[in-house]
């Protein structure tokens, strides 16, 4: 009888448990069903310009979030992008079309796997290097920057933009092009440049993946941008729990931010030094463009800095463009500068370029 009686009182709290996990599994399945049915009916809402006000500036900011889960990336595309055992990948040789909500663009692609034409390649009398910004992502070939540049200079002027490029392989690919002819040199930076060029600080070497490597990347990537239920809410989830973490962060470690852009500055002045820039012969300029028109000048005036107490200050100057942004200069979803964002890079390098000519 007790042994009947003991039985019984643990099947009633194995049920109980098992009710109450379910229980919870049901809550937590209609909530995440809820949200994800109510994002979904606030995205078709601002597809018809439906939203305003505060919901539709808080939904913007989500939504960019989303956007970045799932737009297309140009690294990724094969028509775009090819393998290089030295750079890990260039732009092809020929034509492609890149486009994302925002912008359809075609992009012309020289043999040295660069936007510009052959014609630049040969002797030019400028060069830009840097990412996505300076590429001209979002933009068509006539509206980037360094195109712009050279209309209003006059000068032969190479674009040497490649997306996800850091400081290090901008540099590395600067070892490709003729410089006999080279005055200047204008390297755009950006904030995500500091994982390729920390660890080529910390390894001294960039070890470049292999061609395998790069044909997983892009598979990878074209199936995790496909929707899946609950896309919307665990990127929701995801989002809410990373302010939460980031805040604690400040919090915790004040000193954070400034010791973070002090590293970047360092990191930025070694691959400099390593690739002995000093000995190249054209003068370097350095300027910064951050995304959605997160500019400060803190980056530059750190690094401006430790260049003061280099042998390198000989050869490189800075100059700081963050006053010259407002938010009308990006697009609203994507990260990059838009048509205006390139016009005013252009107008302020080019007076730039003209002030130092004339000095020297």
């Amino acid at each position: 009888m007790g042994f009947i009686m003991k039985t019984d009182v643990q099947f009633s709290i194995y049920r109980s448990a098992i009710n109450t996990i379910l229980y919870c599994v049901f809550l937590f399945s209609v909530t995440g069903i809820m949200l994800e049915m109510t994002i979904g009916i606030l995205h078709q809402l601002d597809l018809n310009k439906q939203l305003k006000g505060p919901i539709k500036h808080f939904y913007s900011r989500y939504y960019r979030h989303v956007y970045a889960h799932t737009r297309n990336i140009m690294n990724y595309q094969e028509d775009c992008t090819k393998y290089d055992d030295y750079l890990y990948y260039t732009l092809r040789p020929g034509s492609c079309i890149f486009k994302n909500e925002e912008f359809d663009t075609r992009l012309y692609i020289n043999s040295l796997g660069l936007r510009d034409d052959e014609k630049s390649i040969e002797n030019p009398n400028v060069i830009f290097l840097g990412d996505s910004h300076t590429m001209g992502w979002g933009v068509e070939q006539e509206e980037v920057f360094p195109q712009i540049f050279e209309k209003i200079t006059g000068l032969r002027t190479l674009n040497g933009g490649v997306t996800s490029y850091g400081t290090i392989r901008e540099l590395m690919l600067l070892e490709k092009i003729d410089l006999q002819e080279v005055k200047y040199v204008f390297i755009q930076y950006s904030p995500n440049d500091w994982r390729e060029n920390k660890k080529f600080f910390e390894e001294g070497v960039l070890e470049i993946g292999s061609q395998n490597k790069f044909n997983t990347g892009i598979q990878k990537y074209e199936n995790d941008k496909k929707y899946y239920l609950g896309m919307y809410s665990n990127i929701f989830l995801k989002l809410v729990w990373q302010k939460f973490n980031s805040k604690l962060k400040i919090l915790n470690h004040k000193d954070n931010a400034f010791l973070a852009q002090s590293n970047e500055a360092k990191h930025v002045l070694n691959a400099l030094k390593k690739k002995s820039i000093d000995s190249l012969g054209p003068k370097f300029i350095i300027f910064s463009i951050g995304v959605y028109n997160k500019n400060d000048p803190k980056f530059i005036n750190e690094l401006s800095a430790l260049l003061k107490e280099s042998s390198l200050y000989k050869v490189i100057s800075t100059v700081d463009i963050s006053n010259i942004f407002n938010d009308e200069d990006y697009f609203t979803l994507d990260a990059h500068i838009n048509v205006k964002g390139h016009q005013k890079v252009a107008e302020f390098l080019s007076s730039i370029y003209f002030q130092k000519n004339n000095q020297s």
